[in-house]
């Protein structure tokens, strides 16, 4: 497995020559992530997730620090139905809001049988504590690189703001193989963490972000249910 990372001699500038199948990084017209501004109305209907208690299964695999997630928990768009597979942060956030970068991102990861992509995107603003990430924050110092247990159940949609406005276009992952295709779906209002907390998750998660990418052709819709 190729090596990369968010370092000079291993980041975003130059993970399409790390491996060929990281090529699309550079050559991709539909990447992410990009600046959410420009945006087109659109009358696409309410986020609708049906999601269900996870056991709380935490690994740092160098990257991020990720939650794995049990089956059961879907996403539902139009006729497509994609369960959650996992979560991660960001921090600083990978999104630009008309050019400006917030505190953090959590990026709830969705993908269907034949492996097609969904990814919701949560904005974090440094505010009051946030109880749904404090087993998150008091393990992630001391997380392996092999996912453990750590005897906790997580309800994902505590990670959603009340808001429902948000933003869709269609982009790619953000981290190598930066694969084309999915469907990002992008909460406009943040949900809070404590300096405390976001210090955490700064301190082990460094600068996990690729910079924004090119919208090219591509349009990005904004949605106020």
């Amino acid at each position: 497995m190729t090596e990369w990372g968010y370092g000079p001699d291993d980041g975003p500038e130059v993970w399409a020559d790390l491996d060929e199948a990281f090529r699309i990084c550079r050559t991709g017209r539909a990447q992410s992530p990009i600046d959410l501004t420009d945006c087109c109305g659109a009358e696409l209907g309410r986020v609708s997730v049906d999601y269900a208690p996870t056991r709380l299964r935490l690994v740092n695999d160098g990257h991020t620090i990720m939650a794995l997630c049990d089956p059961g928990s879907d996403f539902v768009v139009g006729d497509a139905r994609y369960e959650l597979v996992q979560f991660h942060f960001h921090t600083p956030s990978e999104h630009t809001v008309d050019g400006s970068l917030l505190d953090g991102e959590v990026h709830l990861v969705h993908a269907t049988p034949d492996g097609a992509f969904a990814v919701i995107g949560v904005f974090l603003e440094e505010g009051d504590r946030n109880p749904a990430l404090h087993d998150v924050v008091r393990t992630a110092a001391t997380l392996p690189s092999e996912p453990i247990d750590i005897g906790a159940v997580f309800d994902p949609t505590l990670l959603l703001p009340d808001d429902p406005a948000y933003y869709r276009y269609d982009g790619s992952l953000t981290t190598p193989p930066g694969t084309e295709g999915v469907l990002w779906t992008v909460f406009r209002s943040p949900v809070p963490a404590s300096a405390e907390q976001l210090g955490v998750l700064r301190e082990v998660l460094h600068h996990n972000v690729r910079p924004v990418q090119p919208i090219n052709e591509r349009q990005v819709y904004f949605v106020e249910p």
